[in-house]
């Protein structure tokens, strides 16, 4: 660990305080901005150039993420009314 001077609004160290306590000030800035700096280093990896997935190795991708996700919904859908369908009134299966 390691000290620092960091200053905040008067209004936002009351608002830490009432919500964790003056004696876990520090321990919960340290949680936020150990969570900010993760966010921030995944949104950097994301804007970097080039495709984060293969598409080689993943070609139901070609026509993006979208188009796949809406395939998948679709097929999830003709499923689950095929399942409705032999299901009878009371519940069972029928042949």
């Amino acid at each position: 660990m390691m000290r620092t001077h960091v200053v905040l609004p008067r209004a936002m160290v009351k608002a830490i305080d009432a919500r964790v306590g003056k004696r876990e000030r520090s321990q919960f800035l340290a949680e936020v901005v150990d969570r900010e700096l993760k966010r921030q280093a995944l949104m950097d990896l994301l804007k970097r150039p080039g495709a984060l997935i293969d598409s080689a190795k993943h070609p139901e991708w070609e026509n993006g993420s979208a188009e796949w996700v809406r395939a998948m919904r679709q097929q999830d859908l003709r499923i689950e009314t095929g399942r409705r369908k032999r299901v009878g009134a009371h519940g069972r299966i029928s042949a």
